[in-house]
């Protein structure tokens, strides 16, 4: 057929330098089990919601493939250790172990720092730790040669695209903020459902903020659309970020709000107006 975009076509015939990617297998092992020691910590002082995260981290993984397809990254075929191959894409195992300690472990993070009460000022500083420590990864990997982004890609630096790391930086505030906001309800066995709260927040947001950059690579538009797409996506996901934040908020106040303890002492316990007038 005539007068359909070109395809981008990915570089199949990269190969990964086997000592590159046995080293970043065992860098990824080594944060990795930074996390879990951080979570079974965490489970121990009472906690479990920790490994749920950790879990939900791992379950994300296996979105890898599909968001590839559509963001054009190709991983070389012959990285050592291989664990998901769907899509027509050859996923190694270190993306797997990356996807459980930055996204299932950060979201932790930022589940506890709302119990904590953080700010705005806090999550900013959070948000610049995320795109930089994604950044970081992604650009290594690249630069190693384990894989490699292709198509008319825009935001690029040092070979990655700093669109999809500002997706990712958003994440963990999303998929933190959805727990803490549901976590009264998250005893027993309920507990359970934070597994696939990460992966479905990581491909909601994906959904939500990713479509106008993946509709414009590929279809084959003129550069200045495919910028035009990258700015939407970067500037969506701000926005998810900066909603849900405010939502988290304003939920803290109204809980402060709905007990007081008033000056006489504390064995008298005063409940102000309901939460929803509160806030």
């Amino acid at each position: 057929m005539t007068g359909l975009p070109a395809v981008p076509v990915p570089p199949t015939d990269l190969s990964a330098p086997h000592d590159a990617s046995v080293a970043f297998l065992v860098a990824c092992s080594i944060f990795l089990v930074i996390a879990i020691v951080y979570v079974v910590r965490r489970a121990a002082a009472g906690d479990r919601l920790a490994i749920m995260f950790l879990l939900g981290g791992f379950m994300a993984g296996m979105l890898e493939p599909m968001l590839d397809y559509l963001g054009l990254l190709w991983f070389a075929s012959d990285n050592v250790a291989i664990a998901v191959e769907t899509f027509h894409r050859h996923i190694p195992l270190y993306v797997v172990m990356g996807y459980a300690f930055y996204f299932g472990g950060l979201s932790y993070v930022a589940y506890r720092a709302m119990l904590a009460g953080r700010g705005m000022a806090w999550f900013w500083g959070f948000f610049a730790f995320d795109w930089f420590a994604d950044f970081a990864l992604q650009a290594s990997g690249a630069a190693l040669g384990l894989y490699q982004y292709y198509g008319p890609q825009p935001y690029m630096i040092f070979d990655v695209p700093a669109w999809w790391f500002t997706i990712d930086s958003a994440m963990p505030v999303l998929a933190g903020g959805a727990v803490y906001l549901m976590r009264h309800h998250l005893t027993g066995w309920r507990s359970l459902i934070v597994i696939p709260i990460v992966p479905g927040t990581y491909a909601g947001i994906n959904a939500a903020a990713g479509w106008p950059v993946f509709s414009a690579l590929n279809t084959g538009p003129s550069t200045l659309v495919v910028w035009l797409a990258g700015t939407a996506t970067i500037l969506l996901a701000m926005l998810f970020r900066q909603l849900m934040l405010e939502a988290v908020v304003r939920a803290q106040r109204a809980e402060h709000a709905a007990v007081r303890i008033p000056a006489e002492g504390p064995d008298r316990v005063e409940r102000s107006v309901p939460a929803a007038a509160a806030v």
